[in-house]
């Protein structure tokens, strides 16, 4: 890396500023024969490759030098105005493509930053072009109101393009000649990660793409969105926390929020999927390993507060699994009270019900959001961070099935309400069966003892027969088969054990077809009071693990209830099952880990641990 302001730093930017003039003074020709004194010339060339090279301050510093010296030694006839339009348009130009650039560095970050800012210079040529040449060159204002469309966007248009593809296409070689990656091994995708320096998103284009969100989404999934806060009164930092309903909370903190910038904090592992990857670097989201230590997280969050930003976290870790919260993770109470700023909340009724997590599909109806006030600084300093974390809890608790019992919402799901159901409600609460369960259509039933229900577009659960043994709600069901579980795992000799195949990150190429992560071996999983246990292979070789039940909170799941995934020694290893059998899984290890003394506690009101 080359250090701003050293010998190194000055020799290549003067080389490319006398490069930028040498080009200037060679290359230059009108492109648009009604208006011949506009010509193209590729002195932005140099000057974006260093901005890309060395930063957006250096290519504003570029910028300046080559205005002023094209101005003396090249276009004295233009004077000292068309060296400050020069250094107006080309500076908007450098800063937007280089803070774009540096927010991901990358040819697809290189091409948008490129994109942005050639959009940027035509769009400030506008304005310039009626403060410049109207007032100085004494051009009458008529004359320009008939040249700005036809000829000076045009012209503006075709330059800023030409330079950008050339410097999208010399950049690299240029870099290599200048010594900038000469010998350097190429880096895998978790170094690259972990070198990255996150920074509150560039505005103008955060503003942009939630835009189109709000397009796209908004009324579609009827969204409402009700505050009763004034965000005009939170001028600095602060956090938002929110209970995490479904994989498009991401889409309604956005627009709840909006005109804010919020950095979200997603799953380490969702970084590596090639369709999210980019707009992930965009959006400067934080990587954060579920539910095990992160000090590479909690200092992003810290350099991104100390810059006035936003962030957003999820404290239960992933999306709701059965249709209401799990308790906040380990230490959020701990993490709220270190950084010492205001935390909102927002909470989303109807998001699970429009995507439930065991089935894929988008089932619209409607998604109400609140946003209010949880904490001020000042009630942080004064609680301790266990009282944080149990008034989170509380706070944050929704069950969007209870819900939906008031609101009575219909929700679109082309009569498949109950598709897949049994992959997470899986024991049956008449004959105790487990796995006997089968969702299809709008029908959920047992396959030992019939008994059943069918599931209408508002999620009530009816009964197939007045013999029928049917909870209230899912959600209530899922609770019932928590107990189950509960009892399942503390009876003497309790063992779990299944053959799965495991995947891992992959190291250089990201995940396609929305996969998330590469299979890299098989074995036997096992679960016991003892701990998790992995044994088998690995890239062909013999692999083993074993985690202690205290270390094990839960797992973690990526999609839907078909695969499952945990940190052994910081790295991500997923499981997928050859059954139905994942819920089981979480079930089993949330339940021992609390057996076994560990520090993830359920709800104090849940009535698992009741006979």
């Amino acid at each position: 890396m080359i250090r701003f302001g050293s010998t190194k730093w000055l020799t290549r930017t003067a080389l490319l500023a006398a490069l930028s003039l040498i080009l200037v003074y060679f290359v230059h020709f009108p492109i648009f024969p009604a208006a011949p004194y506009l010509e193209y010339d590729m002195a932005d060339v140099p000057i974006l490759m260093g901005t890309f090279m060395f930063g957006p301050v250096s290519g504003l510093l570029l910028t300046a030098v080559v205005s002023v010296l094209q101005w003396l030694l090249i276009s004295p006839a233009g004077g000292w105005v068309g060296a400050a339009m020069h250094f107006f348009a080309t500076g908007t130009f450098v800063l937007t493509a280089g803070l774009l650039y540096r927010g991901f560095h990358s040819r697809v970050g290189a091409a948008f930053g490129l994109a942005f800012g050639s959009i940027a210079m035509i769009l400030v040529m506008i304005p310039l072009n009626y403060i410049f040449t109207v007032n100085f060159y004494g051009t009458p204002k008529e004359v320009l109101d008939e040249m700005i469309w036809p000829v000076l966007v045009p012209f503006n248009t075709v330059k800023a393009g030409a330079n950008s593809i050339f410097t999208f296409l010399l950049y690299k070689s240029v870099s290599r000649l200048f010594k900038f990656e000469r010998h350097r091994a190429k880096k895998t995708l978790q170094e690259k990660l972990a070198r990255r320096k996150l920074s509150p998103p560039f505005k103008p284009l955060y503003l942009i793409l939630v835009t189109v969100m709000r397009l796209l989404y908004k009324k579609r999934l009827g969204l409402t969105i009700r505050r009763e806060i004034e965000l005009k009164n939170y001028k600095g930092p602060y956090i938002v926390v929110s209970n995490h309903a479904s994989r498009y909370d991401y889409l309604y903190a956005t627009m709840a929020f909006f005109p804010h910038t919020l950095n979200f904090v997603a799953g380490y592992n969702e970084f590596f999927r090639a369709h999210l990857a980019f707009i992930f670097r965009l959006m400067q989201v934080v990587p954060k390993r579920n539910f095990v230590p992160d000090t590479y997280a909690i200092r992003s969050v810290s350099h991104i507060l100390k810059k006035g930003g936003r962030v957003i976290l999820f404290p239960e870790g992933m999306s709701s699994i059965s249709g209401a919260n799990q308790p906040a993770a380990i230490g959020s109470g701990k993490f709220l009270k270190h950084f010492k700023v205001p935390v909102l909340k927002m909470r989303i009724a109807g998001g699970y019900l429009t995507t439930p997590k065991f089935s894929l599909d988008e089932r619209p109806g409607r998604v109400e959001v609140e946003v209010s006030e949880l904490f001020t600084a000042e009630q942080l300093a004064a609680m301790s961070a266990e009282e944080i974390q149990d008034r989170l809890d509380e706070a944050l608790y929704h069950d969007d099935y209870a819900w939906n019992k008031r609101a009575r919402v219909s929700f679109d799901a082309k009569g498949k309400t109950a598709d897949r159901l049994h992959t997470l409600l899986f024991w049956c609460p008449k004959c105790g069966a487990e796995f006997a369960m089968k969702g299809e259509g709008n029908t959920l039933a047992c396959s030992r003892c019939g008994n059943g229900a069918t599931l209408n577009d508002k999620y009530d659960l009816t009964p197939l027969d007045e013999g029928c043994v049917i909870p209230e709600t899912p959600q209530r069901w899922f609770e019932l088969q928590r107990k189950h579980i509960y009892r399942t795992v503390r009876a003497a000799g309790f063992t779990l054990k299944e053959h799965v195949r495991i995947g891992a990150l992959p190291r250089y190429e990201y995940l396609k077809d929305q996969s998330t992560s590469k299979i890299v071996g098989e074995g036997t999983l096992t679960l016991d009071r003892a701990g998790f246990s992995y044994e088998g292979t690995r890239d062909g070789r013999a692999f083993s693990f074993h985690i202690n039940p205290a270390q094990l909170p839960t797992f973690g799941m990526c999609t839907d209830i078909s695969r499952f995934y945990t940190f052994v020694d910081g790295e991500f290893l997923e499981f997928f099952s050859e059954g139905e059998t994942v819920e089981k899984w979480f079930l089993a290890a949330e339940e021992i880990h609390r057996l076994e003394g560990g520090a993830w506690r359920n709800f104090k009101s849940a009535d698992t641990y009741e006979a």
